[in-house]
């Protein structure tokens, strides 16, 4: 009996599920449906998901509009539809991270097997022979190897989901050796990238995870069609460990989004020619070093439409980085700066550190700025964007009632977060404190 009506719920939800989707609008439908790429329970990265669509071609632009904008309405209109959970929120920037309901799963995977949207490899099915247009494997990537039996000459789009295995080369090679029309790749790496990603000229969107990577060779720059770049490390801490790029990186005239876990130092150009393109799509570099390189690019207006910057400042360059962070001023559309350094005691004893301050007040177009290890701000004198509405200083070690009343003459600021930073023993203990802050109230930390 009980048996019989679980049944029976079980079929009223798939129904109610199934007349969900048929009532979603045409052009949400492979947006919705892509999310069963993800493996079950992920906490999708919106930013992620987002690009994603972009790069598959499933946002119809409208006028002068930028995708990524269409995109993020494309989510939000899920999200009402309850289709979508949200996972993680942060008030300004809006939702992070979001969900899939395992209800859902089975639907995406019937409907996109129907649709050809993609198709999901894992130990019950890997042996199936099929001809995927997309393809997320959700097995090692060792056991992908040496039992599958897909037909991979017309897949556009290769997932690797297990971030416990990465892509050896010559296994690699095996995987790819019939793929000539891919757009979109996702795999774990060793120390090198596979030799002939160069030959994948249609890519539009290509993450590589790998802990050990340091070198991304010249190669990267056949990809012309390329959108969104993404590096990061499989697991642990790689944030001081540089990631070396190719000057001639800027021709890539396509490319609006550059995301890595650790900062990028270009490598010197054998070509005058490189330094000459103006990357008109570019819209977010993460992380960067801020050297002579950099600037030069940034003086001779290479990032236009740059909205998104994150900073490393070197100790090499000790004297010279108020200079060049004045150079930023060029950046007219950048909304969000983050500022760290390869060594913190650079921002905390450097006397120089006022002038770095001081060349913040001319970024009027701010609105998001985090700086990681800031001077105390009892003996220096702080001086912020104006317009900032989300201030963040990460292992700040002294904080009095005089820095506090700068920060509270910031009238557009709702958002204020500091962490504490025990520097002797270098251990960073997160007391992470937010304020909603008007023109007439201001909280207030001793030193």
């Amino acid at each position: 009996m009980l048996t019989g009506i679980l049944d029976e719920e079980t079929k009223v939800k798939d129904v109610v599920l199934k007349l969900s989707f048929e009532d979603l609008p045409s052009r949400l439908k492979p947006c919705f449906l892509y999310l069963g790429i993800f493996p079950e329970d992920s906490e999708i990265n919106v930013r992620r998901l987002l690009q994603l669509w972009v790069a598959e071609g499933f946002i119809q632009e409208t006028g002068s509009r930028d995708a990524y904008d269409i995109a993020e309405d494309y989510l939000y209109e899920l999200i009402d539809r309850s289709l979508i959970q949200v996972a993680r929120v942060e008030d300004i920037e809006g939702v992070q991270t979001c969900r899939i309901h395992d209800l859902l799963r089975d639907l995406f995977i019937l409907e996109s097997k129907e649709d050809k949207i993609f198709e999901v490899c894992t130990e019950t099915n890997i042996l199936i022979p099929s001809k995927p247009r997309r393809l997320s494997v959700h097995s090692t990537m060792s056991q992908y190897i040496s039992s599958s039996t897909k037909d991979h000459s017309c897949v556009r789009s290769l997932f690797f989901s297990n971030r416990d295995y990465f892509v050896a080369s010559d296994k690699w090679k095996l995987v790819t050796k019939d793929i000539k029309l891919v757009r979109v790749l996702d795999f774990e790496c060793g120390l090198k990238i596979p030799s002939n990603l160069g030959n994948f000229i249609h890519l539009r969107y290509l993450r590589i995870g790998s802990q050990y990577l340091h070198y991304v060779p010249d190669f990267i720059c056949n990809l012309q069609n390329l959108q969104t770049l993404h590096f990061e490390p499989t697991r642990g801490e790689c944030f001081n460990i540089p990631i070396s790029f190719p000057y001639a990186i800027s021709k890539l005239k396509h490319l609006t989004h550059v995301h890595t876990d650790r900062y990028i130092m270009l490598r010197s150009s054998s070509s005058k020619s490189d330094s000459e393109v103006v990357m008109w799509h570019l819209q977010t570099i993460g992380f960067i070093a801020l050297d002579k390189k950099t600037t030069y690019l940034i003086e001779k207006g290479c990032f236009p439409k740059l909205t998104t910057l994150q900073l490393m400042i070197s100790t090499k360059f000790d004297g010279e980085v108020p200079k060049m962070l004045l150079s930023l001023k060029q950046l007219k559309h950048l909304n969000k700066l983050e500022i760290c350094t390869d060594d913190e005691q650079l921002m905390m004893n450097n006397c120089k550190f006022e002038e770095v301050l001081q060349s913040l007040k001319h970024f009027r177009h701010l609105s998001i700025l985090k700086i990681v290890y800031p001077p105390d701000l009892v003996t220096r004198v702080a001086v912020f964007p104006p317009n900032i509405t989300k201030l963040t200083l990460a292992g700040i070690i002294r904080l009095n009632d005089d820095g506090m009343k700068v920060i509270g003459s910031l009238t557009k600021l709702q958002i204020f977060i500091i962490s504490y930073s025990t520097v002797k023993v270098r251990i960073h203990v997160s007391i992470i404190i937010l304020f909603k802050m008007d023109s007439h109230s201001c909280k207030s930390f001793g030193s």
